[in-house]
């Protein structure tokens, strides 16, 4: 008989074992994965954060624009915005026409957008809002129906 005892593994085989049993759990992984994210684009509302980009107006207010990609099978209704947590003070608003404290937005209150649609949404950060600064970093989120939640860090210009 070998010197290997039943119930024993061998030091040269137990890494290999691991190995194996690794690989297994992470094809087992990608393949729920991949069965959840179909069924996110077949059907179901889905949203992602495509781009963004921060500027300065004339009155020292920070605009940021946020492009919204519903990137799945159902419209997506966008009812919240807010910046670090403070929703904004006001919604369908135009370009402040002077130095503000306030946050707003031109995204109109429950807006939807059809599968396959890029929303371009503007937040406008007032001056005079906080104690933020040029190079602050800030938190947008926007929320809607159905979970949809999203987040993106936005280092103000």
């Amino acid at each position: 008989m070998s010197g290997i005892k039943p119930g024993k593994v061998s030091p040269v085989s137990a890494p290999a074992l691991l190995f194996i049993i690794s690989i297994a759990s992470a094809l087992v992984t990608a393949y729920m994965w991949m069965g959840a994210v179909g069924k996110l684009s077949q059907g179901e509302a889905s949203a992602e954060v495509l781009n963004y980009t921060c500027a300065v107006d004339r009155y020292m207010n920070w605009e940021i624009v946020v492009f919204l990609n519903n990137s799945g099978g159902a419209p997506v209704v966008f009812t919240n915005v807010y910046v670090n947590s403070v929703e904004v003070s006001r919604y369908g608003a135009e370009s402040p026409g002077s130095s503000v404290g306030t946050i707003t937005t031109d995204l109109r209150e429950r807006a939807a957008a059809r599968s396959g649609e890029v929303l371009r949404v503007t937040i406008w950060v007032g001056a005079r809002f906080g104690f933020l600064a040029s190079g602050s970093a800030v938190r947008v989120q926007i929320v809607g129906e159905g979970g949809i939640e999203l987040m993106k860090n936005v280092v103000l210009v």
